[in-house]
């Protein structure tokens, strides 16, 4: 067989996870960032971490996956308190790991207004995500008081626009805590021979709350 090396370069680490290494709790263990620094970078054999063992990235147990309250005072409009799924565009910042057999989730209360058929906004405050790892991990779930906001409107026959600011304030791992704002727009359009599929993405990402590090980066 072949000897495979997996970089993971996520700041959450959920690669490194997915082995049994928790980097929350060995704040020294060095990292992929310590290979790239421009002071002082570590050899490859420094970082690099050996697995003895086969991975079963979805770990067996029961937990409570979602329960809410949901209340709707009119038809463009609904509240919802408790245990949630939160999908919020292409997942790439707010999903529920949907590929996964243990869904991610949200405490949160949250509300969704649609006052017309292309024009949606939504917002949540984020008290706790149940993790994939399951309550029986140490990282199974993450503590934080952060705020989701994503508007969005459906251009007929281009596709959707949307803008968004997610702002995370992580209480269990500091180094997490960031806020992204960012906009973008995604769609398909049907020409006499052919259908064009189209996507783009701008964000902005920036340290907050009690996170140590620098972080200043765009994506694209």
């Amino acid at each position: 067989g072949y000897r495979v090396l997996l970089i993971d370069l996520d700041s959450q680490a959920s690669l490194t996870n997915l082995f049994g290494v928790t980097p929350e709790l060995d704040p020294d263990m060095p990292t992929s960032y310590d290979l790239i620094r421009s002071e002082g970078p570590l050899p490859a054999s420094d970082i690099i971490r050996k697995t003895n063992f086969p991975t079963v990235a979805d770990p067996e147990g029961s937990e409570l996956n979602q329960v809410h309250l949901a209340y709707s005072p009119e038809e463009e409009l609904t509240f919802k308190f408790g245990r949630q799924v939160v999908i919020l565009d292409n997942h790439r910042f707010v999903g529920d790991v949907g590929w996964r057999q243990n869904q991610q989730t949200f405490d949160a209360a949250s509300f969704l207004w649609a006052p017309t058929a292309a024009l949606d906004v939504f917002y949540a405050f984020v008290d706790n995500v149940n993790r994939v790892f399951g309550d029986d991990s140490p990282v199974g779930d993450h503590r934080m008081a952060s705020n989701l906001v994503n508007v969005g409107y459906d251009v007929e026959g281009w596709g959707r626009a949307a803008a968004y600011a997610y702002l995370l304030d992580y209480d269990s791992v500091d180094t997490n805590s960031t806020n992204t704002l960012g906009a973008r727009f995604a769609g398909a359009h049907a020409f006499d021979s052919f259908e064009l599929l189209y996507g783009a993405e701008l964000a902005s990402q920036s340290d907050t709350a009690a996170n140590p590090n620098d972080v200043d980066q765009d994506y694209l």
